[in-house]
């Protein structure tokens, strides 16, 4: 992918995150390996479709099974280039953990084609495209209400190829994060998923919520499955 006009600061940001998160050593308690399970378990052969990806697109492959090609969508070129330097760097922390638990090669994943498309998706959709497998770690969580994640995740399932998992984790902001995004996600809670997938007669295979041991940011994750 050809890149114009990046911005810098942005890109640092990516690149702190990345590194604080998935670049850093393993630690327990966060949540990493219960998701990364759940792919491992759920996931079907084929395509992927990431919504929202940012960086970590390539840190939840590892847990996939026979994927052929992946696309990850995100808003900002920034995060498909950070992410692009990341795969060609050295496996480390969280990274070379997932790689370990699952008994993957870092040389054969790289081979699998990633394809980044730039959509604003809490916008619009506009994606000509279904898959096996459509996942959204963390995207959803940036939704004002419930209502407005419901919403969001209707629309999310045209991407749905007949009989295809989606995949969907969202970390629920601690207090003293909540006050600096200017964002309460705290309706995101065991449950939510199912009253969801009830009312639109989609069969649900998992909801879990994980709590986050020490982490100022984020108090639980919540984890779900649905075909």
């Amino acid at each position: 992918m050809s890149y114009s006009n990046l911005d810098s600061k942005l890109i640092n940001e990516y690149f702190n995150y990345y590194r604080k998160y998935y670049g850093a050593e393993y630690r327990y308690g966060q949540g990493l390996d219960e998701i990364t399970d759940i792919i491992s378990h759920y996931s079907k052969q084929g395509t992927w479709i990431d919504l929202g990806g940012g960086t970590s697109t390539i840190i939840w492959l590892p847990a996939f099974n026979n994927i052929k090609k992946v696309y990850t969508v995100d808003n900002f070129e920034e995060a498909f280039y950070v992410q692009e330097v990341v795969r060609k760097e050295t496996p480390s922390g969280c990274y070379q953990h997932i790689l370990e638990r699952y008994g993957k090669s870092y040389e054969i994943l790289r081979r699998i084609p990633i394809e980044f498309m730039q959509v604003d998706l809490l916008r619009t959709i506009n994606i000509q495209l279904t898959c096996d497998n459509v996942t959204q770690f963390g995207l959803l969580g940036l939704c004002s209400d419930k209502t407005q994640y419901f919403r969001q995740l209707d629309q999310f399932t045209s991407l749905m190829k007949l009989g295809a998992v989606f995949i969907g984790a969202n970390w629920v902001f601690s207090e003293k994060y909540r006050i600096e995004r200017h964002l309460d996600n705290t309706y995101i809670k065991a449950g939510l998923i199912k009253e969801w997938a009830e009312s639109r007669g989609r069969i649900l295979l998992k909801e879990t919520m994980i709590p986050i041991q020490n982490d100022r940011n984020y108090d639980s994750v919540l984890v779900y499955v649905f075909m």
